[in-house]
Formats: structure tokens, sequence, C-alpha cells
């Protein structure tokens, strides 16, 4: 009796309070918050040399107008190129999230067990939210030593390649150079490749000319294509052979180093003509000379046409002038009537948004009237941002007026962009931009 009590506590009461002792794992996007900020690598475990991509998303309810991230110090691997991908939206705990991702391309260095700090990201203060200091978790990767016994051609290329060999001729004469080319396509760290020799006889001298490296972009991947040229000068003649290029490189798919040989060519080089021998050149039979009857010179007076000629290129500049002068006056008075009428066009196109149903189509017209409002004021063709237009040297009426209508533009802005259901009322927004541009064109008018 007393060993089947023991079992049956063994059986039930024991795993269950293994259960309760073990921590719930911390989930990825704790609920409640309105940012994140994460960090993420495509691979663990790579090799040396291998590149891999570490990823920054930032995760926004609400996405504010500058973002700043503080990329981590990345102590042991070679930096690649970084690009910044469009935001999109991504639904975390039933929620809209706005997602800005940087993505930097990194070679491993070393072997072991290399760490990432955590990126740093500082939202600022705005009128409507409180400043935000963002850190994300570490990451740590375990970097793989490349395997041994590698071939002899192999210099430290890591990834997946291929080759293509050419010259620009195979018939030449003594001394004569031939351009050698060697184009590498790969995914991986070009920068650090190193230029393998060309495939020369003896009996040719050789001159190398800096390798160009371009990139392009195929099916989303980032492709680069380094290009290598040498001249190749013969001073012996005869048939020519040029090898082969070998070029060695390690897999990390398929964890084999892997060998690419290029295409041999023949060449055949044809003795130099001798630069002293001199052709003859042919007798040439010497004419007599013949006499020529003096001429007889004559006056002529200047013809209806020399004159038209010589007046044209003055009158010519003068209509010049004045159709420039007259295109000015011109463009001068239609930037005045723009300048007049700028503020009656703005309340019209309040008018319009007022009648709009869709509030993010209401607080896009609102943004709208007030930068083109301020780009006919200013006569310029177009404004993205009010600040093009920042108070300097102003007077304070003049300050206090301009950002009131930049707090309107600000505020359309953000309800515009905001989640269905958020501010989405406008009415009191289009009473407050009516105000500040009728107080800001009265003193403009007065300044």
């Amino acid at each position: 009796m007393r060993l089947l009590i023991v079992l049956a506590f063994v059986w039930l009461v024991l795993p269950a309070a293994a259960q309760e002792a073990t921590p719930e794992p911390t989930p990825r996007f704790p609920p409640g918050r309105d940012t994140y900020l994460e960090a993420s690598v495509s691979e663990s475990s790579p090799y040396v040399g291998e590149r891999l991509v570490y990823s920054l998303r930032f995760y926004a309810y609400i996405l504010p107008e500058e973002v700043s991230p503080i990329s981590p110090n990345f102590e042991g691997f070679w930096l690649g190129s970084t690009s910044q991908s469009a935001p999109r939206i991504e639904t975390i705990n039933n929620r809209q999230y706005n997602v800005l991702e940087v993505q930097t391309e990194l070679y491993p260095l070393r072997s072991g067990a290399l760490t990432i700090d955590a990126a740093i990201l500082e939202i600022p203060e705005t009128v409507f939210s409180a400043g935000e200091r963002l850190e994300s978790q570490p990451v740590t990767v375990d970097v793989r030593p490349l395997p041994p016994d590698a071939p002899e051609a192999f210099s430290g290329a890591v990834g997946q390649f291929s080759i293509e060999t050419s010259v620009d001729r195979q018939v030449v004469t003594q001394g004569q150079p031939v351009r050698y080319r060697l184009q590498i396509t790969s995914a991986g760290n070009l920068d650090q490749l190193v230029q393998p020799p060309p495939p020369v006889p003896s009996g040719w001298r050789v001159y190398a000319s800096p390798a160009t490296t371009r990139a392009s972009d195929v099916g989303g991947l980032r492709l680069l294509e380094k290009r290598y040229e040498w001249l190749l000068v013969p001073d012996v003649t005869g048939t020519q052979t040029l090898p082969p290029l070998s070029f060695a490189y390690f897999d990390p798919q398929s964890e084999t180093y892997q060998t690419l040989t290029g295409e041999a060519f023949t060449i055949e080089v044809f003795p130099a003509a001798d630069a002293n021998a001199r052709p003859e050149s042919p007798q040439r039979a010497v004419l007599p000379l013949r006499a020529i009857d003096a001429l007889e010179t004559q006056t002529a007076e200047p013809s209806a046409g020399f004159w038209l000629l010589w007046f044209l290129p003055p009158l010519v500049v003068f209509m010049s002038f004045a159709y420039v002068r007259g295109r000015t006056a011109q463009a001068q008075r239609r930037q005045h009537q723009r300048q007049t009428q700028a503020l009656s066009r703005a309340l019209r196109q309040l008018d319009r948004a007022s009648s709009e149903r869709d509030p993010q189509q209401q607080h896009g017209l609102i943004a709208e009237t007030i930068t083109r409002y301020l780009a006919d004021r200013n006569g310029a063709l177009a404004v993205d941002e009010p600040e093009a237009f920042e108070p300097n040297n102003y007077s304070a009426a003049w300050s206090n007026a301009f950002n009131q209508l930049k707090g309107c533009y600000e505020t359309a802005q953000a309800r515009r962009y905001a989640p269905a259901g958020v501010d989405a009322d406008a009415a009191d927004l289009l009473t407050q931009t009516r105000a500040a541009l009728q107080q800001l064109d009265e003193v403009w008018r007065d300044a």
C-alpha cells in the first residue's frame, strides 16, 4: 500500500510541480505597447566569410515623422551594404503596426561566438506623444571555421561564384598586347576578394589594370560583378597557349570546396615588321611651270544683301532682349496674382475638404492646402514640408502665426496616417486651419 502511494505521488504530483516551476518564455511582442524594436540575423551559425543579413525592424502603431536608429558596433564582422525597405503593415496582437526594416550585410572575420550588441532607436518628443528610447535584443552568432584541406587555388572566397574569361584578339604580332579579361559574379563579399594571377606562359609581359565592380538586383538578390583586366604582351613568336585560369571557393550550402576553370586560348603571334626598313619612294616627274596671266582687279559696291546681313545680328539681339523682358514681366504679373489669390484658393480647398466623407482624405486635403498656400505665397513650385519656410529673422507676430499653421499641418499628417477610428473628426482642425491661414495672411500683407 505504501508503495502504491509513493508511485501515485511520483506520477501525479511531481510532473505538475515541475510544470509550475518552469518559467513561461517572454513573448516576442508583449501586448499593450505601441512600439517594438527587434533584431535578427539570417544565419545563426555561418562559416567564416559567409554572407549573412542583420535585420533591424521597427514596429509603430503610429509612425513618427523622424526615426534615427543607431546601429550597433559590428565588431568581428566585415560590414557590407545597408538598405532600408519601404514601410509595410503587419498585424500584431490584433492591432495593425507600421514596420520599417533596415538590413545590413555582414561577413564574419573569425570563428567562435560573436555577439552583436543591442541597437538603439530614439523617438523624439512631439506635441502628441512623449519621447521614447528603444533597445533591441543582442544577437549572438556561432561562426564555424572553414574546413581544412583547401585547394591550392583557394584564396578565401566564400559563397556561390561564377567566372567568365575572354580575350580581345587571338592573332597578334610580336609586341602587340592582348587584353585578357576575368569576370567574377557572386552575391558574396567581393571587396575582400584576392586578385587571382593571370595564366601567362614564359616569354610574356603582364600589365594589370585596376579592377572594377558593378552591382545589380536579380529577383531581389543583390549580385556583384567584379572585372579584372590585364594587358599581355608577347615577346615570343609562334602558336602560344594561354592556360585556363582556376578559381577556388568554399560553398556554404554544400559545405565543400569548389574549383571553377576558365577557358584556354590559343594565340597566334607573328614576327613584327622591321621598323628601320623604309620603303623606296617612287620617282615623280617634274613638270614645267606655266605662266599665269595677271588678273584684272575691279572694285564692286556693296549690295543690298551685304547691308541686310550686316544689320541682321543687332536686330536679332534687340528682338531677343525684348522677348526676354516681356516674358519676365509676364511671369512677375502671374506671380503677383498667385500671391494675392493664395488665401482665397486655400479657403476654397478647405471647403472642399469639409464635404469629404473619408477622414483620411479630409486630413490629406488639409495638409495639401497648407503646403500649397505656402508655395503660392513664396512663389515656389511646390512645398513638401512647412519647414521649407521656417521663420528666420521675422517678427514675433509672423513667427506665432506660422507656428500655428505648422501645428495644424502636423496634426493633419498624424491623423492622415493614423489607423482607422483614431481622431477621425476633422471639423475642429478645419476651423483652426482657416483661422491660422487668415491670421498668417494678414500678417504677411502688413509686413
